[in-house]
């Protein structure tokens, strides 16, 4: 891997030397940020390295920081015996933490609610030069890098804003950058959540206002979606089908009431995001995709994502930069890179492939015996399979699922068998939550399986979990044949980089793309179709 990373490394410098724009398709082995960073520090100008989740960042969101302001309010107010031992655990933390981070503090659960009371935010903190923000702290330590890490998020934060409090720079790594474009939907959105609008009110009247405003748009939701289980998830786009209800007609008044006390104050930032809510419920605003959404723990949020995301990307990060060199292992199909260029509309760029000398050890088993079996048939025996393969090792096995259905169904199937050889099976919202679940399988991963959702999976970090193989029942496959090959390649190479040993695939469908999927592999993998009596021979 080393010879690989520095041969990465002195082809990303050359790049950012002659100023060049290139897309750059790696081996799933080998470290970006290591390479990007190695390379950024041997450059003599500021270089941006912008990736999905960078491992150690130059500087992190502004919420994963302490706010000095907002912990001393939190203070005033009468506390519980939880807050009492939050804000213990605060005071504390701080004679050791340098710049306020929230890993500083060692938060559990319920605690990291409380912490988005404290946090530094775009209303309450203080963001003056002379106060003690920790996150300015943070942003003037990095007065002296070249080579700035940061995550997607904080880079689309940046451009959201237009605070440019990062030091400027003319060249940008985008690492894992196929799917910016969905993170900048996010990124760029303005969220409401009923709850903190509530409580950051300034004036009781606007406070009274909201609260009515929310919970006419929980009725209509209610309405809208048939439901009226409160503890239920929902969620409707909003559309001009909603606008003639009566309730909307009672949100149009309440939105135009506060619209008028919002007009006569100090336009401050919470003041201006509620002008925008305000000016999109009143019709006034057309520039952005409303969604309304409900749940019991954060009653009702609104998203406000903006319709033009890809030309605010395209504007802020393709064309902006002298430099522009992107980086992703999950890029081509069958071996071009046509599909996710005309996908990000990216235009005028190079294209090189970096391949490691490294025969990845993971081996891709398909299961040919499933492939002309009814879905009732194919279930039972993913059931059997998953039983037979965690017997087989005594546990350190993943078994991943597409639904909520065959998860509990396969768990039910299988969990009083592999009792009573004394293995455990820690299922999702089957044994607990995904925290729970994730905790308890760690401490006991020898003997036992880790059932989880597919979507569960990809947001997970691999190196926090020990296993040999890992099962899955089924994978997605949508209308865009390209999409999907990439979605299942994104899952394999997140496999190879772990270097899991036996990856099983219990999908037909998947048997019949074997080859299209091998092809489009960065570099060669063990991948064949074997029946279930060839396992272990």
């Amino acid at each position: 891997m080393a010879n690989a990373s520095s041969k990465y490394s002195e082809k990303i410098l050359l790049a950012l030397q002659n100023k060049e724009k290139i897309i750059f398709e790696n081996a799933p082995n080998i470290d970006i940020e290591e390479c990007s960073t190695d390379a950024a520090n041997q450059f003599s100008e500021n270089t941006i390295i912008a990736l999905s989740s960078p491992l150690a960042p130059s500087i992190k969101e502004k919420t994963q920081y302490l706010s000095p302001a907002r912990f001393e309010k939190f203070l005033e107010k009468e506390l519980t015996n939880e807050e009492t031992i939050f804000a213990i655990k605060i005071i504390t933390g701080l004679e050791k933490s340098k710049l306020g981070e929230k890993s500083d503090f060692a938060l559990f659960r319920g605690e990291n609610t409380l912490w988005t009371s404290v946090c530094c935010d775009e209303f309450e903190c203080n963001h003056d030069k002379k106060s003690e923000c920790f996150y300015l702290k943070a942003l003037k330590n990095l007065e002296e890098s070249k080579a700035i890490t940061i995550s997607h998020l904080t880079l689309l934060k940046e451009i959201k804003t237009g605070s440019m409090s990062l030091p400027k720079a003319k060249n940008l790594i985008l690492g894992n950058f196929e799917n910016i474009y969905e993170t900048a939907e996010f990124a760029l959105s303005e969220i409401y959540y009923s709850s903190d609008l509530e409580n950051l009110a300034f004036n009781e009247t606007l406070k009274i206002k909201l609260e009515m405003l929310f919970g006419m748009l929980w009725l209509m939701i209610e309405k809208a979606t048939d439901q009226t289980n409160q503890n239920a998830y929902l969620s409707v786009e909003l559309s001009e089908a909603y606008k003639g209800s009566k309730e909307w007609n009672q949100i149009s008044a309440i939105a135009l009431f506060a619209k008028e006390i919002l007009d006569k104050e100090k336009p401050t930032e919470l003041v201006k995001k509620l002008q925008i809510l305000m000016s999109v419920l009143l019709s006034e605003n057309s520039n952005y995709k409303t969604k309304i959404e409900r749940s019991e723990n954060e009653k009702v949020k609104i998203v406000l994502i903006p319709l033009n995301a890809k030309e605010i990307v395209k504007k802020n990060i393709f064309e902006k930069y002298e430099s522009i060199i992107l980086i992703s292992s999950n890029l081509s199909v069958n071996k071009s890179l046509a599909y996710i260029k005309e996908k990000n509309n990216i235009q005028g760029f190079k294209e090189d492939f970096i391949l490691s000398d490294e025969k990845p050890e993971t081996a891709f088993y398909f299961i040919e015996d499933f492939k002309n079996l009814n879905r009732e048939s194919l279930h039972r025996s993913t059931a059997e399979l998953a039983k037979y393969l965690i017997k087989r090792t005594g546990g350190k096995t993943l078994c991943v699922f597409l639904s909520k259905i065959s998860l509990k169904a396969t768990f039910n199937d299988t969990y009083a068998d592999l009792k009573k050889h004394e293995i455990e099976i820690y299922a999702q919202d089957v044994s607990g939550g995904r925290g729970k679940v994730i905790d308890s399988y760690i401490s006991n991963s020898d003997h036992s399986a880790l059932f989880i959702l597919e979507h569960f999976f990809n947001f997970i970090d691999l190196n926090e979990i020990e296993f040999d193989q890992i099962l899955f029942s089924k994978f997605y496959f949508g209308n865009n044949d390209e999409e999907t090959i990439l979605r299942i390649k994104r899952i394999f190479n997140k496999l190879l980089a772990k270097g899991v040993k036996r990856v099983f695939i219990a999908d037909p469908q998947a048997l019949k793309a074997i080859d299209e999927i091998s092809a489009s592999m960065t570099c060669p993998v063990e991948m064949k179709s074997i029946k279930v009596g060839q396992i272990g021979n």
